[in-house]
C-alpha cells in the first residue's frame, strides 16, 4: 500500500486503484480479526517508510502524502463517518 500510495495510486473502480481499495479493504479487515481497534495503518506506513527511506528516497519525500493524501478537515471528517469512500481513501492516515 505504501508504494501505491507514493506512485500517486489512489482508491477507485478501475485499474490499480481498484488493487488499491482492494489491498486496503483487506488489510483493514484483517486487523479488525486481530483485534486491533484503533488505527493501525499509519503506524504500519510509518514503519515501512524508516525501514526503506534509505532505499526508496521518495517515501521520505512524500511521507505527508502517504500517510493522509486528503487535506486534513477531509480526513478527520472521513475518521467520523462521514463518507465510506472517502474513508476508505483515507485509510493510511489511521484505521479510516
Amino acid at each position: 500500500l505504501v508504494f501505491m500510495a507514493a506512485d500517486g495510486v489512489l482508491p477507485s473502480n478501475e485499474g490499480r486503484g481498484y488493487i488499491f481499495r482492494r489491498i486496503l479493504r483487506r488489510a483493514v479487515r484483517h486487523g479488525k480479526l486481530l483485534g486491533l481497534d484503533k488505527p493501525f495503518l499509519s503506524e504500519a506506513a510509518d514503519t515501512v517508510i524508516n525501514l526503506m527511506k534509505s532505499h526508496y528516497v521518495e517515501l521520505g519525500l512524500q511521507r505527508d502524502r502517504i500517510v493522509c493524501p486528503w487535506p486534513r478537515g477531509r480526513c478527520c471528517a472521513a475518521r467520523l463517518g462521514s463518507s465510506r469512500t472517502h474513508s476508505a481513501a483515507c485509510g493510511l492516515a489511521g484505521v479510516l
